[in-house]
């Protein structure tokens, strides 16, 4: 820490990173998505995982919905 970070400095950094990660998705989205179209996705998964969780195939929706939101969240990659 230097001496010129005040605890609330550092406590905000901590915080950042910590939702940096917990958001970061395992697939970045490509340059050209459409965030309407993710979201769309995301909206028509949860629906599905709206009506139970006792599938295991419902279960696995759930996992791509919050995958499509962590992307909708880190937006695209960038290119070299």
């Amino acid at each position: 820490m230097k001496p010129s970070d005040s605890p609330d400095r550092v406590r905000e950094r901590v915080r950042f990173h910590r939702l940096r990660e917990r958001i970061r998705p395992q697939e970045p989205p490509s340059s050209d998505w459409d965030p309407w179209e993710l979201a769309n996705e995301a909206i028509i998964l949860m629906g599905a995982v709206r009506k139970g969780l006792k599938n295991p195939a419902l279960v696995a929706k759930q996992d791509q919905a919050m995958e499509l939101l962590r992307q909708l969240a880190w937006g695209p990659e960038e290119q070299p």
